[in-house]
């Protein structure tokens, strides 16, 4: 069986006439229906023993399909048909863009020593040819297809380009067509801002605490590394109307209740309760300290856009830290 299915295999790989094919595959069919006319499918334990520790082995096994239900082998494709396609012989390429083509099929990607070889040209003559079809990365220095390179974070890569061109004309393409595939930017309006969110900084939380309490005392902190934020106010703030009875309960403040916003948790309170150990949720303090913190959310939902310079500076971060991918299109045209 393994003689006869490697002779099958060879044949598919070497044999020019496809009757050569068929025999091969006839005698396997032949080889196959004695061996389990006389032994059984060699997915039978005793069949796949005599066979233990031979290499060949996961080859005979593949060529039965056993159905773990019925217990039951059928024959795999290779009875029936070629497992194996012999490749088609490189086509004759007159042009680059026809070279490109039988490159990507054959290799995957821009390789340029094959383009040479399948032009029988230098790489500096027929690469000008294939310019906006092929670009030159300058942070890899591969090159890459257009589709390739003119997606992704194409933000970023514009910068690279435009910083590279400054120092080799060429990639001034590489910025133009960049240009061409950026995202159109979100306005304020689009962008939903909430507390808590990274591309706002602890600097505007802070002038934004400031405002709320009417005190300068307040500090605003925030550890990326962690996610974590956390607000700190003097005396004055503590104690302020606002923090305690505005914007926030008796107990939880407003102060609290921003940073636990930020660090996006509900707040809770909790009471001990009488000869019991455990704690319980008061029910009326928790609703009034959840309702005061909707109430900061959407104040800061109103403020955050309210100045033109913070509105502009916001906008432009959000843009450029999220706003910044373009998906990569397939045509395979080059597959064959």
């Amino acid at each position: 069986m393994r003689d006869a299915v490697r002779r099958c295999l060879n044949t598919q790989l070497k044999a020019t006439d496809e009757s050569d094919v068929v025999a091969a595959r006839d005698q396997l069919n032949q080889t196959y229906d004695f061996f389990v006319g006389k032994f059984g499918p060699i997915t039978e334990p005793a069949n796949a023993a005599a066979f233990r520790g031979d290499p060949d082995l996961p080859l005979l096994l593949s060529l039965e399909n056993y159905n773990e239900e019925t217990h039951r082998a059928g024959k795999a494709a290779i009875f029936r048909e070629r497992t194996v396609l012999l490749l088609p012989p490189c086509p004759e390429v007159n042009t680059p863009k026809d070279a490109l083509l039988v490159t990507l099929n054959a290799r995957g990607t821009v390789d340029v020593e094959f383009l040479s070889s399948l032009l029988h040209r230098r790489a500096e003559e027929f690469l000008p040819e294939l310019q906006g079809a092929i670009f030159l990365n300058p942070q890899t220095n591969r090159w890459e297809t257009e589709d390739e390179y003119l997606s992704g974070n194409v933000r970023d890569k514009l910068a690279v380009a435009e910083a590279a061109g400054l120092v080799d004309g060429q990639f001034k393409a590489n910025a133009e067509a960049l240009k061409g595939v950026q995202p159109a930017d979100l306005s304020a309006s689009e962008i939903d801002a909430r507390l808590g969110s990274t591309w706002v900084s602890a600097d505007d939380i802070q002038q934004f605490a400031d405002e709320l309490l009417g005190e300068r005392e307040i500090k605003v902190s925030h550890v990326p590394q962690l996610g974590l934020w956390q607000v700190r106010g003097g005396w004055a703030a503590k104690s302020s109307v606002a923090n305690t009875t505005e914007w926030g309960t008796d107990r939880r403040t407003a102060l609290d209740l921003l940073e636990d916003a930020l660090n996006l948790r509900t707040p809770t309170v909790y009471d001990r309760a009488e000869n019991d150990e455990r704690d319980v949720v008061n029910v009326p303090a928790t609703e009034a300290a959840r309702d005061k913190q909707q109430k900061i959310k959407e104040r800061f939902k109103e403020w955050i856009w309210r100045d033109d310079e913070r509105r502009e500076r916001l906008a432009r971060k959000y843009n450029d830290e999220f706003n910044n991918i373009r998906l990569r299109t397939f045509n395979g045209d080059h597959l064959r």
